[in-house]
């Protein structure tokens, strides 16, 4: 469905990823910077360097011993790179123990609302 963008009662809204004429606001907008946060590493992208966090410090090491600073890391960059909401928490875990896939789900305040993210895979 396309929606006239100048009748949006909002100045915050993007398009939704993966669809034609189709736009996000409000919590789907904040959820969908969050994935794209969590799936980029941080100076991978020329135009904006600073969008992303720093996944490769983490990788090859076990879970149990990085865990707690890909947290802090995480929701340090979520914070800063989206001050519409506050991230209060987040739960990494493996969507297959085969193909080792990292998953994330975030836990969000707005509005004086706590929310969390649907599951975020790389």
């Amino acid at each position: 469905m396309t929606e006239n963008i100048y009748k949006l009662n909002t100045k915050n809204w993007q398009h939704k990823i993966g669809s034609v004429g189709e736009i996000v606001t409000e919590r789907e907008d904040i959820q969908q910077c969050y994935a794209v946060i969590f799936k980029t590493i941080k100076g991978s992208v020329i135009l904006n360097p600073n969008l992303g966090w720093n996944l490769l410090d983490y990788l090859d090491k076990p879970m149990n011993l990085v865990e707690t600073k890909m947290r802090a890391a995480l929701l340090y960059e979520l914070n800063y790179q989206e001050p519409r909401a506050k991230a209060v928490g987040a739960e990494f875990f493996y969507a297959n123990a085969k193909t080792g896939s990292l998953c994330v789900k975030v836990k969000y305040q707005l509005n004086n609302e706590t929310y969390i993210t649907g599951v975020m895979k790389l």
